[in-house]
């Protein structure tokens, strides 16, 4: 599971509902960019599918980047994994 993208010259790696990157700042913005999208930008019907997918396709717009690789995940797992991120932070 998991899908890696290209933004400029950097590659980041989405598994697990968080991004890693080699760039600190970069990777913090994913993170930030990710939740904020699955709380208040998200269609219902996005969220009901392959999270990953959606995301990355998202980032992807946001960051103009690409999609470099695509691992198809079990629906189950990821909807497990992608639940905490449409939990609000109350602080």
């Amino acid at each position: 599971m998991g899908v890696i993208v290209r933004i400029g010259k950097q590659k980041a790696i989405l598994r697990g509902a968080e991004w890693r990157c080699a760039v600190a700042s970069l990777e913090a913005d994913l993170n930030r960019f990710t939740r904020n999208w699955v709380q208040r930008d998200a269609l219902d019907t996005e969220l009901a599918g392959n999270l990953e997918e959606a995301i990355s396709k998202a980032v992807v717009h946001q960051f103009d980047g690409k999609v470099i690789l695509r691992a198809i995940p079990r629906a189950d797992v990821t909807q497990k994994r992608y639940f905490r991120l449409r939990q609000l932070s109350l602080f």
